[in-house]
């Protein structure tokens, strides 16, 4: 299978964003149901599971941007034979409104945490912090504490 797309079927860049982004949203959907369940304990725990859901939020939005940079600029497959106008008005709302979901789903939960005065981890690459994104994970930051 090719990297890039073809007439007749999907390459494997555009597999990969799709199973990724669908495997980092069933992630999403267990990890929070997972905070929600435990409470907050045990406390640490609890705390690890919400900021990986956030880490994955961002890696979302990330490739998000990127699948549909290349969704784009890739060719399509073929429509199938047997889709009519109707089929393909359709298949085009619901991949919009996926597309907006993801967006408005990942930065709506960026904005609630920033403007709750709480930071958005990445990773351990960098965070998001509406304070003092600089200081977090700084030798600064640990001798303030």
């Amino acid at each position: 299978m090719g990297l890039l797309n073809s007439s007749n079927k999907y390459g494997s860049l555009a597999r990969f964003f799709h199973w990724t982004l669908a495997g980092l949203f069933l992630f999403q959907f267990a990890s929070i149901v997972a905070y929600r369940f435990m409470g907050q304990n045990p406390p640490a725990l609890a705390w690890e599971i919400l900021n990986w859901h956030k880490e994955c939020g961002l890696l979302i939005l990330f490739l998000g941007a990127l699948r549909l940079i290349w969704r784009v600029v890739t060719t399509l497959p073929d429509w199938h034979p047997d889709f009519g106008a109707w089929d393909k008005r359709l298949s085009h709302f619901a991949e919009r409104s996926l597309y907006g979901a993801l967006f408005v789903m990942t930065a709506s939960g960026i904005v609630l945490e920033l403007t709750g005065g709480h930071y958005v981890p990445f990773f351990g690459l960098f965070y998001l912090d509406n304070v003092a994104p600089y200081l977090h994970g700084s030798a600064v930051a640990k001798d303030a504490v």
